[in-house]
């Protein structure tokens, strides 16, 4: 089952907040500026009701620079529910 919620309600972020605390680790892929993706492992710290999510990284990390070209980079999945996140 794919989540999708571009099309959306608040109802449908307060689900999306249970699904991250329960699945935790998302898949951070980013692209650098030659246009090349970086996907990595990362742990959700916390998900906020704003729909804020907070990680934990090396401010000199080039997935910080990475990030503030596009945003649009998370991905979560839950193979035992067979469920997906992006």
């Amino acid at each position: 089952m794919r989540e999708n919620l571009s099309q959306s309600d608040p109802g449908d972020f307060a689900k999306l907040g249970e699904l991250i605390r329960d699945i935790q680790v998302a898949l951070l892929t980013t692209v650098d500026r030659n246009g090349r993706f970086h996907t990595r492992p990362v742990q959700t710290l916390q998900a906020e009701d704003d729909r804020t999510l907070w990680f934990f990284t090396d401010w000199s990390s080039p997935k910080v620079d990475e990030l503030h070209h596009d945003v649009r980079v998370m991905g979560y999945a839950d193979p035992a529910r067979k469920c997906t996140l992006q």
